[in-house]
């Protein structure tokens, strides 16, 4: 899923917001700045879900017998190689 700089934005304020309200966090550098970094962190991690969906796609593409997407097999064989994807870079899958 790929998503708007306005949505982007949207849920950086959020994040800023609730980072702001915690008592244990203490925010370095200007609201924009930290804003800014926020932003670019959510689009870094939404790029290496988009890189995973595509190896995900690319590995199901790669079988020899056609598997439908959208199939209860299509499905199951992409949840089971976008998991290993995201662990293979060291994240934890959704």
């Amino acid at each position: 899923m790929t998503l708007t700089d306005d949505k982007i934005s949207q849920i950086a304020h959020q994040v800023y917001a609730a980072l702001q309200g915690a008592a244990a966090v203490s925010l370095a550098g200007s609201r924009e700045a930290v804003l800014r970094c926020l932003k670019h962190v959510i689009a870094a991690e939404m790029q290496q879900d988009v890189v995973c969906d595509a190896a995900a796609r690319k590995k199901i593409a790669s079988y020899s017998r056609k598997i439908v997407e959208g199939s209860g097999e299509w499905d199951l064989l992409y949840a089971k190689a976008f998991d290993e994807e995201m662990k293979r870079r060291g994240r934890a899958s959704s």
